[in-house]
């Protein structure tokens, strides 16, 4: 121990109480002999000091996240009681490393967590070269505790304050040749295999995104290169005499040479088997290079999980002359039942239209995965079933209508109309076990047959690549003449903003909205406001309760819970809008729709004189405004009604177990065989049935970890390469390039959205996501903008992304991997880019 400072060899360091996470790991791998510089931690206790030594109205100032919040916390350092006695010992400390250049690390006590990484949430300083500096740089460090998206990162993983109080890792800084970071095991895949990713200079260019990055690919058992790819290396991140880092460029000869040598390839991997071995888990491991390999920092990999071995053989029972293609899984019992049906369905939509999204419907379920495969088919008889197809939805479009509309919506509401009935009459556990099969065979029917059936086989050119064509205007600008077009959603939304007002019209109900406080909701409501509101919420459930966010793009899942089951859903959504100034969305949606009116007046006098130009853009035009129609109408009928319907048939059979005392939730159905739900329905009084369902949740979690195979049986035929335009996408230095999905240019907030959560979402937030569907949809009028990793630009989001002429940037890649929560973004939708403001680190 130095004064109040801990070096990494003092035996308290490894205390992730007294040094925070990242600061034990460090000294648990100083005090094993592997090559970590050397180091002192400010430990926890002096960082809870130094905040209570702070004003309260300076706390308060922090946690909002203002942008003078560095100073805030360095200046109630220098002012406090504490400063006096802690700058000697820091001096002294700082002198003792024996480096002018040190950097000061973030080590949280909730940082580096295997469940929890905390990458990229809380600040790390590099290059200080003066005791002032290094002042201010703790303080920095201390300062980002209290940040925007550190503090909802913590939210989100139910990590409490009093348990990640923040130590500062002061270490000596390496004026490195090369620096990166090593997994232990593919972090994408969790296979037993090293993957290094190494850049010139500093690795804030590698950790950033911002240097050219060489990567390999190693076998650890013995250090064979498997892979290595070698990238054009023309910048790098170079420390300063002065303090802080520069970018420079690389020289012409040296951009095409490897970052690391064989030596340090192999010094690496065998530097991450003792690690991991020190750990007991795969790491994260950043290095630094110079005349030797330092070792700057180890943590769990969050993404990686022990991969698990097969129940049974992948090809039993398989025929394996063909070729099988995984599909998607692993599936609880229920859901591989509901799967069967919906390739029956399938089978009989190909026989049909030949649709090639049903071609693949042979299949071989193992281990809660399905492998399909499609049969042997004449190209006559293909050509066949597409024509027959073609005539019937060309037909409907020369109407003015879609074959959806014409054809289908008809079966789809007398098919819900009898399961109404059905329901109605079923009066006990078998009666509702009845229904549920009845549901999950008309859910099959929907999406296996109908859903493939609604348009041509080869369908024609969409409305942007006509709009293209006919004006040779950028494809951006037709998303004009398909905003503010009346559907399903807009009128979904519209109900939600008359409720929003209602709640913004009484002071009561702004309040427990504000505060969302919906459970005050479920009872009957005492005042006349309350009881107008529940009246009409309940009339926008009876339509819309139903809806669950399934569709394309959409994170919600067979499982997901509809409105119904849970009216918090939209009751946030609700809560959201009332946040907003209404008047300004509507004048906002009439000036789209009379934008629209307007460009759509200039095209006709455009080509008025040119009757085939004029006809062209008349059909295109209809057809890409009967498809924004066409897509959420469908969507409201087959995703949302019919899983829906079959969403609350699984959901009432649950709670006839629950009530039973067989089961401790109504969603260990799940978990369940058809079969095996029938045979408890005919019994007065089931068994307990909690120990199979541990079991099979055990069995379901297991297969979770299982690495199936992309194929099974022969070997796939090769596909011929079609030669395609490169298209840059992804990271290029402090931009995300992704392709224009709807117009405009907007700074905000990002708010990531990972898989099956919902955070609070802000008036001009910006949506950043893997992809999203119809869950987030009735929320977009509020977002400032979206981006996302992947996308369509006929999808849901972007449609209606279009109708509110929100700027939204889809196929980004790697957005959700190089944005954090609550960091400042600009979406400029016209050229299909997202440029990242400066965010600490």
């Amino acid at each position: 121990m130095n004064g109040p400072f801990f070096t990494l060899t003092d035996p308290a360091a490894t205390n992730t109480t007294v040094s925070g996470a990242k600061g034990a790991a460090l000294a648990h791998m100083k005090q094993a002999g592997l090559p970590v510089p050397d180091a002192f931690i400010v430990p926890t206790e002096t960082f809870r000091s130094a905040i209570d030594d702070l004003p309260k109205q300076a706390i308060n100032a922090l946690k909002k996240g203002p942008s003078n919040a560095n100073h805030i916390v360095t200046d109630g350092l220098r002012n406090g009681t504490l400063f006096n006695s802690w700058l000697d010992a820091l001096g002294e400390a700082y002198a003792a490393l024996g480096s002018r250049a040190v950097s000061a690390r973030s080590s949280s006590m909730a940082e580096d967590l295997a469940e929890a990484s905390f990458a990229g949430q809380y600040k790390t300083v590099l290059n200080i070269v003066d005791l002032n500096k290094l002042v201010d740089g703790i303080g920095r460090v201390w300062a980002s505790h209290f940040s925007p998206h550190a503090q909802a990162y913590r939210k989100r993983h139910r990590i409490p304050e009093e348990g990640s109080a923040m130590a500062v890792v002061v270490q000596r800084q390496i004026a490195s040749r090369a620096s990166g970071v090593l997994f232990t095991r593919d972090p994408q895949s969790g296979a037993k295999r090293c993957v290094i990713s190494a850049a010139l200079g500093q690795g804030e260019g590698v950790v950033s995104g911002r240097a050219p990055t060489d990567h390999w690919v190693v076998s650890p058992a013995d250090g064979t290169v498997l892979s290595a790819e070698i990238a054009d290396k023309y910048l790098r991140i170079e420390t300063r005499a002065e303090g802080g880092l520069n970018t420079g460029e690389v020289e012409a000869e040296q951009r095409s040479a490897p970052a690391l040598q064989p030596e340090h390839i192999a010094q690496l991997t065998q530097l991450g088997v003792r690690i991991e071995a020190l750990f007991t888990g795969a790491q994260d491991i950043e290095f630094a290079v110079d005349e030797a390999i330092h070792i700057l920092q180890a943590r769990p990999i969050t993404t990686v999980e022990e991969i698990a071995e097969p129940d049974e053989p992948w090809e039993e029972g398989l025929d394996t002359t063909h070729c099988w293609t995984k599909g998607r899984g692993p599936f609880t019992r229920l859901e591989q039942d509901y799967m069967v049906e919906y390739m029956a369905h399938a089978r009989a939509c190909y026989k049909e239209v030949g649709s090639r999204m049903t071609a693949k419907h042979l299949y071989h379920l193992c281990n809660g995965y399905m492998y399909t495969r499609g049969p042997e088919v004449e190209p006559d008889e293909l050509a066949r079933r597409h024509d027959a197809q073609t005539e019937r939805v060309d037909a409907c479009t020369e109407r003015g209508t879609t074959y959806f509309e014409a054809v289908q919506r008809g079966i789809i509401e007398n098919r819900l109309a009898e399961l109404r009935t059905q329901r109605r009459r079923a009066k006990s556990p078998a009666d509702r076990v009845s229904y549920l099969d009845s549901c999950l065979r008309m859910l099959g029917y929907v999406a296996g047959h109908l859903h493939w059936s609604m348009g041509r086989p080869e369908p024609l050119p969409g409305w942007h690549e006509e709009y293209e064509a006919l004006t040779g205007r950028p494809q951006h600008e037709a998303n004009t003449f398909l905003q503010a077009i009346d559907n399903r959603m807009t009128r979904l939304v519209g109900q939600l903003r008359k409720l929003a007002r209602i709640v913004q019209s009484d002071s009561t109900l702004h309040t427990l909205f504000r505060e969302r406080r919906f459970d005050e909701l479920d009872r009957p409501a005492t005042w006349p406001a309350g009881r107008h509101f529940q009246t009409r919420f309940r009339a926008m459930l009876k339509t819309h309760g139903l809806r669950s966010g399934r569709g394309y793009g959409s994170s919600s899942s067979f499982q997901t819970p509809t409105w119904n089951m849970d009216p918090r859903v939209p009751l946030d959504i609700i809560a959201t809008y009332a946040e907003q100034d209404l008047d300004t969305l509507d004048r906002f949606e009439h000036e789209a729709r009379r934008e629209r009116y307007n460009a759509t007046r200039r095209l006709r006098r455009q080509f008025a004189r040119d009757t085939e130009q004029r006809t062209r853009f008349e059909g295109a035009l209809l057809r890409g405004q009967l498809h924004v129609r066409f897509l959420e109408d469908h969507n409201y009928y087959m995703e949302q009604c019919s899983g829906g319907t079959a969403r609350e048939a699984i959901d009432a059979v649950g709670q006839d177990l629950v009530n039973q005392n067989a089961v401790d939730a109504s969603d260990d159905v799940f978990h369940f065989s058809l079969a095996e739900l029938r045979a408890l329905a005919t019994t007065a009084h089931p068994a307990d049935q909690r120990a199979l369902i541990a079991e099979r949740k055990s069995e379901f979690e297991r297969r979770q970890r299982m690495q199936p195979p992309d194929t099974l049986g022969a070997d796939p035929a090769e596909k011929p390469q079609k030669e395609r335009e490169k298209v840059e996408q992804g990271r290029q230095g402090n931009r995300l390039i992704g392709a224009s999905a709807s117009s405009g240019r907007a700074t905000g907030r990002a708010v990531l959205i990972e898989s099956g959560q919902r955070p609070r979402i802000h008036p001009g937030d910006i949506l950043v996501a893997g992809n999203v569907g119809p869950e987030w949809t009735p929320a977009f009028a509020v977002l400032g903008g979206i981006v996302l990793d992947e996308g369509s630009l006929s999808q849901h989001a972007a449609i209606v992304a279009r109708e509110y002429r929100i700027p939204s940037v889809m196929k980004t890649r790697e957005a959700t991997r190089h944005i954090v929560e609550g960091q400042h973004i600009v979406v400029d939708g016209d050229q299909g880019i997202v440029e990242l403001e400066p965010n600490e680190k």
